[in-house]
């Protein structure tokens, strides 16, 4: 089991989670969304999206900036669980690298 990337994974579908909960509990408070069968979609889209752009955030920040700012993707995309990042790439290669790891 790859923890690292488990975790990677699972939080920012539990950010995606939480945003689209507070954009329900919104709704409910008087933010207007349409009624119908387009409410049903607002959520599940809400969600989905949020998690897309957070993971994209958290991997351009890890990946694409000065190093000292990578801790900041990392943190984003781990929320302190663990400093490990998953080895990404063709199967063959991932496998050769926990390997020698």
């Amino acid at each position: 089991m790859n923890l690292p990337a488990n975790i990677r994974t699972l939080i920012p579908v539990i950010v995606g989670v939480i945003v689209a909960a507070a954009v329900h509990h919104a709704s409910s408070r008087g933010i207007v969304i349409p009624e119908g069968s387009l409410a049903e979609v607002v959520t599940p889209v809400v969600s989905g999206a949020v998690t897309v752009a957070y993971f994209a955030a958290g991997r351009f920040l890890e990946t694409r900036v000065p190093a000292r700012v990578r801790t900041v993707g990392r943190v984003l995309l781990t929320w302190g669980l663990t400093r490990q990042t998953p080895a990404y790439g063709p199967a063959g290669e991932v496998e050769a690298s926990r390997a020698a790891a």
